[in-house]
């Protein structure tokens, strides 16, 4: 889920009332580089893809970092789906990769990039699907169309529940055919803030994207264990879950045997595994959303710093229960005035030579900066950038 959301979530409704106007089979690694670096292709040579951005001595100098210009044009859309956050990409076959957001905009947006109001629905969450990995294929599964749209997955499957509890999808696999999608159960609470009691499960049927089920209250607590998650070797799926410690987050660990999301987890406490939690805490550092990646024996956490930090971090490990150490600065994310930055995730199944494909959020300090003015359809999306050298 979006690790700074819950702060965005309360300045929003407190600000602006159109808030609320609303790997291998049989699983994929969908954040494993070591299956994401078999092509010849070097997008460094076609400056139509990527522009080199200048190292300044924020981050560390072997690594070379690019603006990808082809899937920062991808997602900016004119109509549909047309600015959100916590967006994450689920490979479901070779053919079809799923792109989930949390909050959202869905509607028509104009020539200069302004965003009217009145043409366009704020949803909690959306979903699309990519066919052929073709930037102009973009097929919207929220219901409804432009600014009559739904949220995609609505709580109890009710609209009216977009203003009381919520869902944020997080990350997700394929087990057997099946999208298992890990959700952030969020519910509003007397002081209009969000509380967050659980992660749920979702389970669709693929290609089709039909919901088989939703398995509420898969874990019951503030530990939010819908922002990444692993599939190793060793037949666990390791899941990476997160508490606020001030302007960062602890991180936490569970696993599912078989792959399988839907099992009975286990947790990493300060005992060893058990079948419940305890505050044992693997990472007490600046991150707030981990991706997590495994290249030549190694395990790596990337994520954005402290709450609306610039640096992105990359962390190590023999393990992928940790101890992760060995961090250093990456990326840093240009400076601006005019809002935050925040929930940077890890795209590897856009990787073509073993290079990081990360994508942070931007969003206003002032929500009605979203609408009535040129270029105000530009303010709350993500941002893609390469990076290459990160090892």
């Amino acid at each position: 889920m979006k690790r700074v959301s819950l702060y965005i979530s309360v300045l929003l409704i407190s600000s602006c009332s159109l808030k609320n106007e609303y790997g291998i089979a049989p699983y994929h690694r969908p954040v494993d580089t070591t299956s994401n670096n078999d092509s010849a292709v070097d997008l460094r040579t076609d400056t139509s893809i990527l522009r080199l951005l200048p190292n300044t001595g924020k981050w560390d100098a072997s690594v070379q970092a690019y603006e990808d210009l082809q899937y920062d044009k991808y997602l900016t859309r004119y109509s549909g789906w047309n600015g959100g956050d916590g967006n994450y990409s689920h490979v479901i076959n070779d053919t079809t990769t799923l792109w989930t957001f949390q909050d959202s905009f869905i509607g028509t947006i104009d020539g200069a990039r302004n965003r009217d109001p009145a043409l366009n629905k704020f949803v909690r969450n959306a979903a699309a699907l990519q066919y052929n990995k073709s930037v102009e294929s973009f097929v919207q599964l929220n219901q409804g169309t432009l600014n009559n749209s739904k949220t995609w997955l609505m709580y109890d499957n009710l609209e009216s529940n977009d203003t009381k509890e919520l869902y944020w999808p997080g990350d997700g696999h394929i087990l057997n055919g099946k999208l298992q999608l890990l959700l952030g159960h969020l519910v509003y609470n007397s002081s209009g803030g969000l509380d967050h009691p659980g992660t749920d499960l979702a389970v669709f049927s693929t290609p089709d994207m039909a919901l088989e089920q939703v398995i509420k209250n898969k874990v019951i607590g503030d530990i939010s264990y819908d922002g990444g998650i692993f599939d190793d070797d060793d037949g666990y799926t390791y899941i990476y879950g997160n508490t606020q410690n001030f302007l960062a987050y602890d991180l936490h660990i569970a696993r599912a045997p078989n792959h399988d999301l839907t099992a009975n987890w286990q947790f990493l406490t300060a005992n060893g595994w058990a079948d419940n939690p305890d505050n044992y805490t693997v990472l007490e550092d600046a991150q707030t959303l981990p991706n997590i990646i495994k290249k030549n024996n190694k395990y790596y956490i990337i994520s954005q710093g402290a709450v609306y930090g610039h640096q992105i971090y990359l962390w190590e490990s023999t393990s992928p229960t940790g101890p992760f150490t060995n961090r250093r600065t990456i990326y840093y994310i240009p400076d601006f005035s005019w809002g935050v930055t925040y929930n940077t995730t890890l795209h590897q199944s856009l990787s073509t030579q073993g290079e990081l494909v990360i994508a942070y959020n931007t969003n206003p300090n002032d929500f009605a900066a979203n609408f009535n003015a040129a270029g105000s359809a530009d303010l709350y999306r993500p941002h893609f950038v390469r990076l290459y050298n990160w090892q």
